[in-house]
């Protein structure tokens, strides 16, 4: 079992405009700078901090998925130390970036101290997997009561399904939006079908079945699928902002620990 002892970024960084150019967030000239000092270090562990700030600018510069093979060279290429503790831990804000969020939590196993931050990770990743209870237990566990409280917050919320929307527009055209939130869209879906289906019955009854017929093949292909998909796209985006607002809500009183 290795000591846990996560290295600090203010202390352990090398002097140089890496390291300046990583303090200033200009993390693209800051990975080409370390790369740079990469090859002309001779010493293990400063290669291996140079990977790990190549990984770490990755990351902040929002391209996680480049930042993991910086960050695992970083972690596994000598003894394990702080400065692997720091990789794991970055490399699990990594994964949970990309939306990977088991592996972010078999990342964040492999360290062997149950420290909050680790367990704050693992949370946050459940909470954003949409398993709230879990994420309320980690939360809970660690005394991060205003996450616990968000997790709570989240369980009890009434998220939309985009399967009961398409269901009931499908059986009645503009009702799967009103119920996603989209009023002005179901009211026009409603009236729009109730014209399509006055125009097929006027033609019938004149017995312009040609007319009936077309205007019964447009108003499916175009309209009533149309309506259908529409209103599971509206719960969907409305499940998605109302996520938004929790994720913002936890950032802002939680930054240090899920940044």
């Amino acid at each position: 079992m290795i000591e846990w002892n996560p290295v600090s970024a203010r202390s352990a960084d090398m002097p140089g405009l890496a390291g300046q150019l990583y303090r200033d967030k200009d993390y693209y000239r800051a990975i080409t700078e370390y790369k740079r000092e990469s090859f002309f270090k001779r010493s293990t562990y400063q290669k291996r901090w140079s990977d790990f700030r190549i990984g770490e600018s990755y990351r902040k510069s929002g391209r996680p998925e480049e930042s993991v093979p910086h960050l695992i060279n970083a972690a596994w290429f000598g003894a394990p130390d702080g400065l692997t503790d720091s990789c794991v831990l970055s490399l699990a804000r990594s994964y949970i970036d990309m939306g990977s969020y088991p592996a972010a939590r078999g990342v964040l196993d492999s360290l062997k101290e149950d420290v909050p931050v680790k367990l704050t990770l693992a949370g946050w990743s459940y909470l954003l997997e949409r398993d709230f209870e879990s994420a309320r237990g980690l939360f809970a566990s660690v005394g991060k009561d205003s996450l616990a409280d968000l997790a709570t917050s989240c369980r009890e919320t009434h998220w939309k399904s985009p399967r009961t929307a398409a269901i009931m527009s499908a059986v009645i055209p503009g009702s799967g939006q009103i119920y996603a939130g989209g009023y002005r869209q179901g009211v026009t879906s409603f009236l729009l079908h109730g014209l399509i289906g006055y125009l097929t019955y006027r033609a019938v009854d004149d017995r312009r079945y040609f007319e009936a017929a077309a205007a019964i093949y447009t108003g499916f292909s175009r309209f009533y699928v149309g309506n259908i998909m529409s209103a599971s796209s509206l719960a969907r985006e409305h499940n998605q902002e109302k996520m938004e607002e929790f994720i913002s809500r936890g950032r802002t009183r939680n930054g240090e620990d899920l940044e």
